[in-house]
């Protein structure tokens, strides 16, 4: 991120780190930018595919489609959907990705294909976005924490399908089936009809409390920041509500004082802090989880979980 060629178009994306602004002093440094221009977003496709192999992590709250960049430096970038229209998907294609990997494959294999020296205008073509998200390259997987709502939105509102996808969620629970059942497990009756049929599936926050390495604090300060939405988990009630849009979202009020109610009043075209540290909250930590999960599956699992993530999708 801090490398910046000179003759970039611009406006170029804009970083701002949530543990510097005032309103939301004290949460874990993250750098956030917000896309709303083609330029912006240009800039973000081209650090995803100047990267050997690149791991999206991503979320979609409403109408802000939230990614992180893997293993670029800490990252989120908020692309409003709502700013761009079908036009994010537009302008480039799937062969365009072919060409960057041989660029790659051409240079070192440190993840940077390009030299500081070659101007913007040298560069391969750039894939559009709906190329990255279809893409079945192993070098672009795209992780998710139950990403079924997402893929369902993208489809529908977008024609975007998500490929090479792996869903933490499906991680987690193959973690609890393939592990070796207790002595005391062994004793249970046997399933009858009105038992479930399998484990269920855990939250977001369940995981982050019990499988992360977060500190206690960290854990609560995630917890405020998600009732961002509500207690129901859903700004407005409506499972299909949608953050309204990510223009000015730091020029507006500072996150509620402690103990004030966080029933926010949205705008046509703003993002409250809050909401943009609850869609920073989506993702930034979703990568500890995955190498934790990951480390406890034995290739059997890993397998198992990979099948039920494509079956979910």
């Amino acid at each position: 991120m801090e490398q910046i060629f000179e003759d970039r178009p611009s406006p170029c994306a804009l970083f701002e780190n949530t543990s510097i602004i005032q309103r939301t002093r004290g949460n874990p440094s993250t750098w956030l930018s917000v896309i709303l221009f083609q330029d912006e977003l240009n800039e973000m496709i081209q650090t995803i595919m100047s990267q050997a192999k690149t791991e999206l992590y991503m979320a979609l709250e409403g109408s802000v489609l939230v990614l992180n960049v893997q293993p670029e430096d800490d990252c989120c970038y908020l692309i409003d959907l709502k700013a761009f229209g079908a036009t994010a998907f537009e302008n480039g294609n799937a062969g365009e990705i072919a060409t960057w990997e041989t660029k790659r494959e051409q240079t070192d294999d440190e993840g940077i294909s390009l030299a500081p020296e070659e101007s913007w205008q040298q560069v391969p073509p750039l894939p559009s976005l709906k190329a990255i998200l279809e893409s079945n390259s192993p070098s672009l997987r795209k992780v998710l924490f139950d990403g079924r709502r997402a893929s369902k939105i993208l489809a529908r509102r977008f024609g975007v399908t998500l490929r090479s996808v792996e869903d933490i969620q499906s991680l987690e629970l193959e973690c609890r089936v393939a592990q070796p059942w207790s002595h005391e497990q062994q004793q249970l009756p046997l399933r009858d009809a009105t038992m479930p049929v399998g484990p269920p599936t855990r939250s977001l926050r369940h995981c982050l409390w019990y499988d992360s390495s977060l500190t206690m604090r960290e854990k609560h300060l995630w917890t405020w920041n998600s009732m961002a939405k509500g207690p129901d988990g859903n700004s407005d009630g409506d499972d299909d509500s949608e953050f309204e849009g990510a223009t000015d979202f730091l020029n507006v009020g500072g996150v509620a004082s402690a103990g004030a109610s966080l029933q926010l009043v949205k705008t046509s075209k703003k993002l409250p802090v809050e909401e943009a540290l609850y869609c920073v909250d989506q993702v930034r930590y979703l990568p500890q989880l995955r190498q934790r999960y990951l480390a406890r599956l034995r290739e059997l699992g890993q397998d198992a979980a990979s099948s039920k993530t494509g079956r979910r999708m």
